[in-house]
């Protein structure tokens, strides 16, 4: 009895920590670099965010619609984290999507529109549709 009742504790406990194994790897491996947001502003028909910051000495910016569940109405000024998504990954279609951290916790989803870090790309996307 005693090995029939630890095979039905032991499976799901191993089917549990497989699935949130996989769930969690694309986040740990993911490349996580600061990011130094030095302002934020609402677009011009105030439904879009743009977020103008530096990673590692270049500038960046990032936008988002308003729309969105995670695009915040600002960020304040401050050091964050930023992880580039995978391209299959994010809310945004045409640009590369980053989510941005503080303290561990997602503050936001962005399309990044200009990245001008070495070995990086410079996209422009419309965001005031």
């Amino acid at each position: 009895m005693r090995c029939f009742l630890t095979a039905q504790i032991a499976l799901p406990v191993a089917t549990t920590v497989a699935f949130f194994g996989l769930i969690a790897r694309p986040l740990a491996t993911a490349e996580t670099k600061d990011i130094d947001v030095q302002s934020s502003v609402k677009g011009k028909n105030r439904k879009s965010v743009l977020v103008l910051g530096q990673v590692e000495g270049k500038r960046v910016q990032l936008g988002c619609t308003l729309s969105s569940p995670y695009c915040p109405e600002t960020l304040k000024p401050g050091t964050y984290k930023m992880v580039e998504l995978p391209s299959d990954k994010g809310t945004y279609n045409d640009c590369p999507n980053v989510d941005i951290y503080l303290d561990n916790k997602k503050v936001g989803e962005y399309c990044l529109l200009e990245n001008n870090h070495e070995g990086g790309r410079r996209v422009r996307v419309p965001l005031d549709k």
